[in-house]
């Protein structure tokens, strides 16, 4: 990204307090199922969401466990009531995030249409966990007028009740192209009980890639990011950072990596946090690319890009209470083709820890997520 220069600077990524560099256990979605979402709350409860079904018209299911190797996921829930979602491309399926009281919020794109002053639309779905736990509420379709829905969506909750639901289309343009997309974000201040209209955070004029993913997060403080790729002109997919400060009212741009392509390269974006930063990660031309945002300091202090990369896609990463980062990434995926799955662990230093590894075995249509498991361990869920 520009004026993202280097990598992962001392407090953005964690260090490893010993030389060998945690372990890293890998596991399968249970039943099989593909595109995982994987979140830890304050209590340490590791929470999952995955996708199973016909990739254009599928089912979501939600599950959870307490962290370590012997631990069982506990019965799925069936997560979408009347709508269906879609896997299609990588980039539209789930998303997950745990807000106050730990409870889950997923949202997604719908793989149905329903009726808007344009035609027909894909919705941007939304519900959350029943107050008893043993059900979610029934879907909600939380666009209003910013139609256009392709490259799904995203979401992020805070403890203080905060739901923010994101996602970019054209919206009332009335010429749909690439260029004229913005990004929409429409926020709940009760917990996802009731949502306010949705309203456009993206700067006029740089359109958004239409079926490439994007990312939002909160934290640390009051800042809530938005990681997507742009499209100010037919061959510019530059990957952007919004950043807020106050709390999502209002959003400016802290920084893009072009990358000169006229097609749309259907990529994710990952963010996360460490104890007091941002962590980006960004696909450019066939290799995955990290970096760390200082919100104290207004910039990206660093950046990194994993060597031996070999057609790179779908970065995530995860974070220990002993300052270690987990990057991973996949390699050889397409559309319609599975792939595998790489790692690496970097202390906060960016320097490698331990071995690097690489798995075969990640499906057509999936992707991979990783969390931390204590101050020692990581998992791979793929």
């Amino acid at each position: 990204m520009r004026h993202i220069i280097y990598l992962l600077a001392c407090a953005l990524i964690p260090l490893l307090s010993s030389v060998s560099g945690a372990a890293v256990r890998l596991e399968r979605v249970p039943e099989e199922g593909i595109q995982p979402q994987v979140e830890v709350d304050s209590k340490g409860r590791v929470h999952l969401l995955y996708f199973k079904g016909d990739p254009k018209a599928g089912d979501i299911f939600y599950t959870h466990r307490q962290q370590g190797a012997g631990a069982t996921w506990a019965a799925s829930l069936k997560v979408n009531s009347h709508q269906k979602a879609t896997a299609l491309g990588n980039v539209r399926g789930a998303h997950l995030a745990i807000g106050a009281g730990g409870r889950p919020h997923v949202a997604w794109m719908g793989s149905g249409m329903t009726s808007s002053p344009a035609g027909e639309q894909h919705p941007m779905l939304y519900t959350r966990l029943a107050e008893d736990g043993k059900r979610f509420e029934p879907e909600r379709n939380l666009i209003t007028h910013g139609y256009g829905l392709d490259g799904g969506g995203s979401l992020a909750a805070d403890a203080k009740g905060n739901v923010f639901v994101a996602w970019h289309a054209n919206g009332s343009s009335t010429e749909k192209s690439e260029t004229n997309r913005v990004v929409y974000l429409a926020r709940s201040t009760d917990g996802g009980k009731t949502f306010g209209r949705e309203v456009a955070v993206s700067p006029a004029g740089k359109g958004a890639c239409a079926c490439c993913g994007m990312k939002i997060s909160h934290g640390p403080g009051d800042l809530v990011s938005i990681l997507y790729r742009n499209a100010a002109s037919t061959d510019s997919r530059a990957a952007t950072l919004l950043v807020s400060i106050d709390g999502g009212k209002t959003f400016t741009e802290a920084g893009s990596e072009p990358w000169s392509i006229n097609a749309c390269p259907m990529s994710t974006a990952y963010l996360g946090r460490t104890e007091k930063a941002l962590l980006a990660g960004w696909e450019t031309a066939g290799k995955v690319k990290f970096a760390g945002y200082s919100p104290d300091r207004g910039e990206f202090v660093k950046t990194f890009t994993p060597e031996g990369q070999k057609k790179a896609r779908f970065p995530t990463a995860a974070h220990n209470s002993s300052r270690e980062t987990l990057l991973v990434w996949t390699e050889g995926m397409a559309w319609m083709k599975g792939g595998s799955v790489a790692w690496m662990v970097v202390n906060e230093r960016g320097e490698p820890v331990g071995e690097r590894g690489h798995k075969d075995g990640v499906p057509v249509w999936s992707f991979v997520a990783a969390y931390p498991e204590g101050s020692d361990a990581f998992v791979i869920v793929y």
